[in-house]
């Protein structure tokens, strides 16, 4: 299933707040540095093409 905008940034911001917990261990850590990768991508892609129609709706 294709995660939104909304839902990644929802799961980036929960990760976020895992990864300062002092007591968490390195394999989690590693987990979910490369999960947040992943999301970070979708976000990433999904703000470029936004960009992109808002050049295309203001004609430049």
């Amino acid at each position: 299933m294709k995660k939104s905008f909304e839902n990644a940034m929802d799961r980036l911001h929960e990760i976020s707040g895992l990864m300062n917990d002092e007591n968490l261990p390195i394999e989690t850590a590693v987990k979910l540095y490369s999960e947040a990768s992943g999301l970070i991508a979708i976000c990433q892609k999904e703000l470029d093409s936004a960009q992109l129609s808002l050049k295309e709706i203001l004609g430049g």
